[in-house]
């Protein structure tokens, strides 16, 4: 499997949901934009609503033209975010290289560092070609 493709999204989507299993105090949508992708489709985002802190939506897309408003935005090419996810590249120093582009309110994107840790880490499938 190849991440991003559909076999990839399919198993990070139900390893996702399986991650966010304690409620907490943190509504937000988050959105990550890859461009550069391989194959036809140079962009894709990957949508996701949390609720107390639980992930109740995910949903793929591509294009810029269908990019989904949220609370917090980033954005990055397929190989930073390739190389984020299988611990290549630290996400901190990516965005302090400017390598991550960040769009959203400070405070949610600071309530929102470990949520994306536990999302990495479900990218992280074994197996995954870059």
């Amino acid at each position: 499997m190849r991440f991003l493709d559909d076999e990839w999204y399919e198993e990070y989507k139900r390893r996702s949901l399986a991650a966010f299993t304690e409620k907490g105090k943190l509504n937000i949508t988050y959105l990550e934009v890859y461009t550069d992708c391989p194959g036809p489709e140079k962009t894709v985002w990957i949508y996701y609503v949390m609720e107390e802190s639980l992930l109740k939506e995910m949903k793929r897309g591509y294009g810029l033209d269908s990019v989904p408003e949220a609370d917090y935005m980033v954005k990055a090419s397929y190989d930073i975010f390739a190389a984020i996810t299988v611990g290549k590249m630290d996400a901190v120093k990516a965005i302090m290289g400017r390598k991550l582009s960040i769009k959203g309110s400070i405070k949610k994107i600071l309530a929102m560092m470990p949520l994306a840790d536990k999302l990495t880490e479900a990218a992280n499938i074994p197996g995954m070609e870059c």
